[in-house]
């Protein structure tokens, strides 16, 4: 009997040492991966607001150089003045209604209707590309550069929600780039929580201050 009760005893100290490794792995593998989640969104925003400091060189670029063509015209006549500083910012929309139209339709607008939208289940095809963002990011430029209505703030949040599905997913099928260093993360869940923390970023990159 004795015997019996060490052989029980003892099978049962070995199933609850195995059951406590494999906890103890299951939660080495939880937060290795929590802080590697972590990273990713500190990679996001420091991305997101990289990118908004390079879209702000670029507005302040154009709009110099539109400044100092219509300042020089002045100096010959207003109206020669005027008609030159129309032309030019004609002609920086025209460049952004370009880009839209022709390479990446899904680039117009803000974009926050259709984040809106897949954050709610549906699909948007072909919306946080490669191809979207370089035309989102170039329009932007333009777009505002050429005196319009019009802010940065709303396209930010969909370059924001492209930079996070891009850097999250690390891969570009137009490309074939697929370097699987956030493979565990695509699935729709954690899809949801990194695009809602672009968009985040978008917006705080978006209102950070003057351009």
């Amino acid at each position: 009997k004795g015997m019996i009760f060490l052989l029980f005893f003892g099978k049962f100290v070995r199933e609850d040492d195995n059951h406590k490794k494999k906890k103890y792995e299951c939660l080495k593998k939880q937060s290795r991966r929590g802080m590697f989640k972590w990273l990713m969104c500190l990679v996001i925003g420091s991305t997101t607001g990289l990118v908004m400091f390079i879209i702000s060189i670029g507005i302040k670029t154009l709009q110099t150089a539109s400044l100092d063509w219509a300042n020089s015209a002045l100096r010959r006549s207003w109206w020669i003045g005027f008609i030159e500083f129309a032309g030019i910012n004609l002609a920086y929309s025209m460049i952004a209604a370009f880009l839209v139209v022709v390479i990446a339709p899904n680039g117009g607008g803000s974009g926050i209707p259709e984040v809106k939208a897949w954050l709610n289940g549906t699909l948007v095809p072909n919306f946080f590309g490669m191809r979207e963002l370089c035309v989102k990011c170039i329009g932007l430029c333009f777009s505002v550069a050429s005196s319009l209505a019009v802010g940065k703030e709303g396209p930010m949040v969909h370059i924001g929600s492209a930079i996070a599905s891009g850097v999250t997913l690390g891969r570009n099928k137009p490309l074939g780039i697929d370097i699987k260093a956030g493979y565990s993360f695509r699935n729709d869940a954690d899809a949801r929580d990194f695009i809602s923390v672009g968009a985040a970023a978008g917006v705080a990159a978006g209102f950070s201050g003057k351009q």
